[in-house]
């Protein structure tokens, strides 16, 4: 009984928000929602590879499906913190499952050009630009204040999840048959989170609050970043490493076609072994942690350096080692850094801010993989890869040396979050 009893305290601690139902309902349909997601993306981006026989075409993919973020994300935010999230969120899931089944018929039929692929990546996108922000500061509304960091990264976990389910079955299906399979699969998948989010009440967001109608919304979200040095030092540190360093689908399609040309059970592979060392930092981060500037800014070095070794990794095993692992402190950083936009935020501007946060940190994602993709076309997976690992590197040390000093260790809203979190041992 001794020794069971830190065990049992630990998985209170790592599963503690799972105590409020509308979250575990919720979370149930985010889970086929995000498995949706990536059968569809990796059907896509070998799709596009296929067509086309360049990396900076899945780029150019890639910047359409998140270049409405960067450009309209702010304005979600917007939406989010005005409207009724959960008829927002059951709009844009329908979007989703609706692209996936149109690129579904045109596969079969055989008429599926590129052109469709960019036309279904931006409406995606502009879903996505209002689905970001509204989902993420969903969270804060179904579970108590307490729990919004255990929420963050259990949700994360479950998107991490998902990524090892969706790319290995999308794999499978285009092994064995073509993408048209992926990418009906992907879109019966949606029917999940909308079956979900109908299904909770009024009564199951104990923290909702009412829209918010007043003038300058986009204003006060801007402001209340710039008068918080820890805000936009994460905010920086997030859109720079982000843009270039998580182009992931850019540098393993091509790894998998090129460097080491296995196929597209490679490709699944890759993305399987990312996902998995990503799903194991989710965990990590689940019981709390420090989200000071200058240990994120440490992340993003280990990260930068992680992918600067996996850029010379000489054989396909240690290039999936080097990944898995590049997986793992990714979603540390990320975690951590939507944890404290989320928790040092107060309620009333949380969707604007975290919209500001998700326009450079997944937006930028449009400019950088594109770079990222072209460097790759002139020069190879290698130093495509090895050109985001040392962005990250130098961004990292940017911040630590300019903006980290200027910070508190915490914002107020920060403390007073924490401080009401209950003690669950």
């Amino acid at each position: 009984m001794r020794q069971s009893l830190p065990l049992r305290v630990t998985a209170q601690e790592t599963f503690a928000s799972l105590h409020n139902r509308a979250f575990r309902v919720y979370l149930s349909g985010q889970l086929a929602a995000h498995t949706g997601t990536w059968m569809i993306r990796i059907a896509q981006d070998w799709l596009v590879l296929q067509l086309t026989g360049s990396s900076t075409a899945v780029g150019a993919t890639i910047a359409l499906q998140f270049m409405p973020l960067l450009v309209f994300g702010l304005y979600g935010g917007v939406l989010a913190d005005r409207c009724a999230k959960r008829h927002l969120l059951l709009t844009t899931q329908a979007t989703f499952g609706l692209v996936g089944a149109v690129l579904a018929v045109l596969a079969f039929t055989h008429t599926v050009n590129a052109w469709h692929i960019y036309a279904a990546a931006l409406l995606c996108g502009l879903a996505s630009a209002v689905d970001n922000p509204t989902r993420q500061s969903f969270l804060s509304d179904l579970v108590d204040s307490g729990d919004v960091r255990n929420a963050v990264s259990l949700n994360i976990a479950v998107f991490q999840l998902s990524r090892m389910l969706g790319p290995a079955v999308a794999s499978a299906l285009l092994t064995t048959t073509d993408s048209s399979w992926g990418f009906l699969g992907g879109a019966l998948l949606f029917l999940g989170p909308m079956r979900t989010l109908t299904s909770l009440g009024a009564d199951d967001a104990p923290r909702s609050r009412s829209p918010v109608r007043s003038q300058g919304c986009l204003r006060e979200g801007m402001r209340c970043v710039a008068d918080r040095p820890d805000l936009t030092a994460v905010i920086a540190l997030s859109t720079l490493t982000g843009t270039f360093g998580y182009a992931y689908p850019v540098w393993l399609s091509a790894f998998a076609a090129d460097t080491f040309p296995t196929g597209v059970g490679l490709y699944g592979m890759f993305n399987t072994a990312m996902a998995m060392g990503a799903l194991i930092g989710a965990l990590l981060t689940s019981r709390g942690g420090s989200t000071r500037v200058r240990e994120l800014s440490g992340h993003g070095a280990v990260l930068g350096l992680l992918e600067a070794a996996a850029a010379v990794a000489p054989t396909a095993w240690s290039f999936t080692v080097l990944i898995t692992l590049v997986g793992t402190v990714s979603m540390v950083f990320s975690t951590r850094s939507n944890a404290h936009i989320q928790l040092s935020t107060p309620p009333h501007v949380r969707g604007r801010v975290l919209s500001i946060y998700l326009a450079g940190f997944v937006g930028g994602t449009s400019l950088g993989c594109p770079i990222i993709g072209w460097i790759t076309d002139l020069h190879g997976p290698r130093i495509g890869l090895l050109t985001s690992g040392t962005v990250c590197v130098l961004t990292a040390a940017v911040i630590t040396c300019t903006l980290a000093p200027q910070c508190r260790s915490s914002s107020p809203w920060l403390r007073l979050s924490t401080r009401s979190s209950p003690d669950r041992r």
